[in-house]
């Protein structure tokens, strides 16, 4: 069975490590969105760069889960938001498997089989839904922007971690690191938006089918 929890010590290592450590690596960017259609929606690719990046990938690799949360809008030609929505994509890391994997709401995750494959998914997204192709009927010129937000400890998981620090009758292990738990994660601390880009213009009508 896949172990519950991680021991004190990686905790404590993943603390140091998100709270201070080496320099950060270059800063998450969107390099560009690629709109296209379905048979009912606009979907978008997304090239970047720097995802998931060190602060994730040593979260993912301790046993506790990432989020990267992308804002999609739709813009007329007046820059106003005219549908959209936001996706949470659900990052974890098998430790028995030892593979990661990605999530979109109820969709199957999909498993990829190390750091390489995991950043080359980021690098080149699968198409991402945006909105009705109905509800963009009679708009006129329209542009993508997206924004990501980044989560290196997912939403939800603080109480997870809480667990996985604590003694067998739940009293921590240490007050030290209990206070480390509470500094470095209280709130949204440690969530931070990464980048945003906006695409070039197009009408929804003329777009190209999505392909792989």
């Amino acid at each position: 069975m896949r172990a519950r929890g991680i021991p004190a010590a990686t905790a404590f290592a993943l603390l140091l490590a998100l709270g201070g450590g080496p320099a950060r690596a270059q800063a998450p960017r969107i390099l560009a969105l690629e709109p296209a259609r379905t048979d009912s929606l606009l979907v978008c690719r997304l090239r970047t760069a720097g995802l998931p990046g060190p602060e994730i990938l040593s979260t993912l690799r301790s046993g506790l889960s990432s989020a990267v949360d992308l804002q999609l809008e739709v813009l007329d030609g007046g820059g106003r938001a005219v549908d959209g929505r936001v996706l949470r994509l659900r990052l974890d890391y098998d430790l028995w498997d030892e593979v990661f994997s990605v999530a979109q709401g109820d969709r199957a995750a999909t498993r990829l089989p190390d750091d390489a494959a995991l950043q080359a998914w980021f690098d080149r997204t699968p198409w991402l839904p945006v909105a009705p192709l109905a509800a963009l009927a009679n708009t006129g010129p329209l542009r993508l922007r997206a924004a990501l937000r980044l989560h290196a400890i997912a939403p939800g998981e603080r109480e997870r971690l809480g667990e996985v620090v604590s003694g067998p009758d739940g009293q921590e292990v240490s007050l030290g690191l209990g206070k480390l738990i509470r500094f470095f994660y209280r709130g949204d601390e440690r969530e931070r938006d990464a980048a945003a880009a906006v695409s070039p213009t197009f009408a929804a009508g003329e777009l190209e089918h999505a392909r792989d």
